[in-house]
């Protein structure tokens, strides 16, 4: 539900964090995309679908899969072209 709508990304976000600090549960691959395809489908939120992307390789040692990277694509696409980048 939080993916759909644009603000709801905002959201999806501030559970992804949430879920970290205050109930210190370690994300996987399925929660960061779902945090990514929110950015996506909240208006092109691309910059913080790029930067999860790293979060989660780096931060976490989580390997993206084909579903991260078409959330991460799509979020270019909605942004207006900035898949060039």
């Amino acid at each position: 539900a939080c993916a759909k709508g644009g603000g709801q990304w905002e959201r999806a976000l501030s559970l992804l964090e949430e879920m970290q600090e205050k109930h210190r549960i370690t994300p996987d691959v399925i929660t960061y995309n779902s945090a990514i395809s929110a950015c996506a489908k909240g208006g092109g939120q691309w910059e913080r679908a790029l930067s999860l992307l790293e979060e989660m390789q780096e931060k976490h040692r989580i390997t993206p899969d084909v579903i991260t990277y078409n959330s991460v694509i799509s979020a270019c696409a909605e942004g207006g072209g900035q898949w060039e980048r």
